[in-house]
């Protein structure tokens, strides 16, 4: 029975039935169902960000309404999810995320936010090195889905929700608090530059002309 089980049997049972929910092939009002659950959302912040009342949301997930085609599109843009996955369209399984770019750029920018190095978040998360630089760069979404026990631990340790990280306003929120654009290491190599003498910014121009030809 489940009640005696270990706690890592326990998890491997949690993440299995995580990537089952994400991966089957269910109604579609399950499908949206699966998204909010995903997102961690109720039916009426679900549904305040598409523009549409909780009862509505309710009705669609229990299949007694159906959405139209333009709100499947909304909900496609608003939640980052691939139309084949959200139309059953494809009989295989496919991801539901439809792109990690925004994950992986909020996530470097809250590991740089907090200025840990990437051999510390790794630690975090109880991941080697190799992994988290492929977590951080895509490569290790690129045919899967966010493990969830990552997810998890991301979300407690920035205490922010899941919807945040696959949301633009970190990035948006980036760019504004620094005019520029620029990383961090980026804003501390033009500091650097700006304190040096004519005569070495003119060799270091000369070396990044050289190697950009």
């Amino acid at each position: 029975m489940k009640g005696y089980l270990h706690d890592e049997d326990k998890k491997r049972l949690e993440l299995q039935d995580y990537t089952d929910t994400l991966m089957r092939d269910v109604s579609l009002g399950g499908r949206i169902k699966t998204i909010r659950n995903f997102y961690e959302l109720t039916q009426k912040e679900f549904g305040e960000k598409l523009k549409i009342t909780h009862a509505h949301v309710s009705k669609i997930e229990a299949q007694k309404d159906l959405p139209s085609n333009s709100l499947l599109s909304v909900i496609q843009n608003v939640y980052n999810i691939r139309e084949e996955w959200i139309n059953g369209k494809n009989k295989t399984r496919v991801k539901m995320i439809n792109n990690y770019s925004i994950f992986t750029s909020n996530l470097k920018y809250l590991r740089e936010l907090k200025d840990i190095t990437k051999h510390g978040m790794a630690l975090l998360l109880s991941i080697d090195i190799a992994d988290y630089n492929d977590l951080e760069t895509g490569k290790m979404l690129d045919e899967k889905e966010i493990p969830l026990h990552i997810l998890e631990t991301l979300k407690g340790y920035f205490d922010i929700s899941v919807f945040d990280f696959f949301n633009t306003s970190l990035y948006i929120s980036k760019v504004r608090d620094s005019p520029d654009g620029l990383s961090t290491e980026e804003r501390e190599l033009l500091d650097i530059y700006k304190t040096c003498s004519l005569t070495d910014k003119k060799m270091i121009l000369g070396v990044i002309r050289k190697f950009r030809r």
